[in-house]
C-alpha cells in the first residue's frame, strides 16, 4: 500500500483560528502542501516568510508599519543626549524578520498585556532624517553626521500582533477557497489530475493577498537592523 500524504484542512484551519496555535508550525504544514504540489510561488513566499526578507520588493503590504516615535541619542559637549521626537508624518517602514521573531514579540507583547509597549528599531542616520520634523532638519542634519551614536525607530508592539492577525486572516480564506473545492481533505498521491486547479487558486490568492505593490510611500530601513523591545 502507497504512503498518501493527507493534507487536512479542517485542521489547518482550526490551527490557524486559535490564536495560542503557534503560526509558524501551522505555515510549515502550507510549504509541505506546496512543496508536494511544485508551487514555486508560494514556495518562495513561505521561505521569506520563515527566513525573513531579503529583497524589500516581495514584502508584502501588511508588513508595513507606522513607526510612532523617532529616538536620536547624540554627543554633545562631551556628554550623551537623549531626545525623542513623535512622528507626525507616519510613513510606513518594512519588517523584514521572520515570522518567528514577530511571533516572539507579539506573544511578549500578549504576556506581559502592556499596551504601551513599544519595539526600538535601529536605523542609520540618513534613515533618521527622513522621520525628523520638518522645522529641526536643517538644524540637526549636520551635527548628526558628526556626533550621532545611535537612531530608533518605536513601533508599536500591538502592530506585530496585526501582522500576524493579518496572516492568519489571509489563509483562514486561502484555506476555505480549498475546502469549498475539494472537501475537508486533500490526498496528494491522488490528486495529480487536480494540480492545475490547485495552483490556479494558488495563483489568484497570491495576486490578491499577497503581492501588491502598495503606494510606494515607504522608507526601506533595511534588511540589518537591530530591533529591541522595550
Amino acid at each position: 500500500m502507497n504512503y498518501s500524504p493527507i493534507f487536512s484542512l479542517d485542521e489547518v484551519i482550526k490551527d490557524l483560528t486559535n490564536i495560542n496555535e503557534n503560526l509558524s508550525s501551522t505555515l510549515l504544514r502550507f510549504q509541505t502542501f506546496a512543496w508536494e504540489i511544485e508551487n514555486q510561488d508560494m514556495l518562495t513566499f513561505l521561505k521569506n516568510e520563515f527566513a525573513g526578507y531579503k529583497d524589500v520588493k516581495l514584502v508584502p503590504d501588511y508588513r508595513m508599519i507606522a513607526p510612532t516615535e523617532l529616538e536620536i541619542n547624540y554627543e554633545f559637549e562631551n556628554c550623551p543626549n537623549t531626545t525623542t521626537y513623535f512622528i507626525r508624518d507616519k510613513k510606513p517602514i518594512i519588517i523584514t524578520e521572520s515570522i518567528s521573531i514577530i511571533e516572539k514579540w507579539a506573544n511578549d507583547f500578549i504576556k506581559y498585556e502592556n499596551p504601551i509597549s513599544v519595539i526600538r528599531k535601529e536605523i542609520t542616520i540618513e534613515e533618521a532624517y527622513e522621520f525628523l520634523p520638518e522645522g529641526n532638519k536643517m538644524y540637526l542634519k549636520e551635527q548628526w553626521k558628526l556626533d550621532l551614536n545611535y537612531a530608533m525607530l518605536h513601533l508599536n508592539a500591538s502592530s506585530m500582533v496585526e501582522i500576524l492577525n493579518n496572516v492568519r486572516s489571509k489563509f483562514v480564506f486561502f484555506g476555505m477557497e480549498l475546502r469549498k473545492k475539494f472537501g475537508s481533505k486533500i490526498d496528494i498521491n491522488n490528486f495529480e489530475n487536480q494540480k492545475p486547479i490547485i495552483n490556479q487558486i494558488i495563483y489568484n490568492f497570491m495576486k490578491t493577498e499577497i503581492h501588491n505593490t502598495g503606494d510606494g510611500n515607504v522608507v526601506n530601513t533595511g534588511n540589518d537592523s537591530n530591533v529591541l523591545s522595550k
